[in-house]
């Protein structure tokens, strides 16, 4: 009996070897679509067996300037149309200048850090933003939001299996200025 299964498997190496294969190519292609269709949980982290329940592509970065009656909000990464329209029709250095605090943004998906958040604020302060970014917002003095006044908040959208709801979570808020 083991001989005759011995033999079989040496007579057909080759298909088994090939069927192998098939089943290797469609099990990676089959985590490469539902890393991205089906739901996140802990024990589908990213796809391909990690057991990571953060994933950055869920995430989204908000700056905060709080003006002289309220406060506006507006998203850095990933950037909406009006930001990469505004970024493509100023100068070169403009726009060098606003796809470098876009590219902060989104590194603050990844590792949102003091330091970071900091930076990407001192940058921000220095641009007198558009009132259809701030939502018609004054800043409080002059015609730029000083960087005491503003923070960077990153949120994670989380979908609720069972009560099939979506919410915004905040998982890192600066303090004003970054501080």
């Amino acid at each position: 009996m083991i001989t005759a299964l011995i033999d079989f498997i040496g007579r057909q190496a080759k298909v088994l070897a090939a069927l192998l294969t098939l089943v290797v190519i469609a099990n990676v292609g089959w985590q490469f679509y539902s890393h991205k269709t089906t739901t996140l949980t802990p024990w589908k982290g990213g796809g391909f067996g990690m057991y990571t329940a953060p994933h950055p592509d869920t995430r989204s970065v908000w700056l905060e300037m709080d003006g002289v009656t309220d406060r506006a909000q507006m998203r850095i990464y990933p950037r909406n149309r009006d930001l990469h329209d505004w970024i493509d029709g100023v100068s070169l250095r403009g726009g060098a200048v606003l796809r470098d605090i876009s590219l902060k943004g989104a590194s603050m998906r990844y590792f949102p850090r003091d330091d970071t958040a900091k930076a990407l604020i001192s940058q921000a302060a220095r641009i007198g933003w558009l009132d259809s970014f701030t939502g018609g917002v004054a800043p409080k003095s002059g015609k730029t939001f000083a960087p005491q006044d503003m923070r960077i908040v990153v949120y994670e959208t989380v979908y609720d299996a069972h009560a099939k709801t979506v919410t915004r979570k905040a998982i890192y808020r600066s303090d004003l200025g970054g501080q």
